[in-house]
């Protein structure tokens, strides 16, 4: 049996990532704001198996490699520290054909927190 949607949340947080070029720690408290979010969001005992993703978007993939690198690296950084389950290479720059397209790794029994310099939880009710 499919879960059943129990709540959702979105939140956002302008400027995106690719603002931060030249501060990428800014850009790790920026992500730790919106992961409060997902933490009143997401019951406490589904964090350990709620996958946080984050896609960047077109801003990360105009900016020079190492930029670009060094932002995706700083939120690895705050995800790992996280008390959300981080899937490998779920910090990463979505290619421009996918951008289009929301799309992100789910299952039927966990929750879904996706990171795109927004928060966007999805809590699934399983029975």
């Amino acid at each position: 049996q499919l879960p059943v949607l129990d709540n959702e949340m979105f939140h956002s947080i302008k400027p995106g990532l690719s603002a931060y070029a030249d501060y990428p720690e800014t850009a790790g408290e920026t992500v730790r704001m919106l992961l409060k979010v997902a933490k009143k969001t997401v019951p406490r005992v589904d964090w350990k198996r709620t996958p946080l993703v984050l896609r960047a978007t077109a801003g990360l993939r105009l900016l020079p490699a190492a930029k670009a690198q060094a932002l995706l690296d700083q939120v690895q950084h705050v995800f790992d520290e996280s008390p959300f389950l981080v899937p490998d290479n779920g910090v990463s720059i979505m290619n421009g054909t996918n951008e289009g397209i929301t799309s992100a790794p789910t299952s039927p029994f966990a929750p879904v927190c996706i990171v795109v310099l927004k928060v966007s939880v999805i809590h699934e009710a399983h029975r």
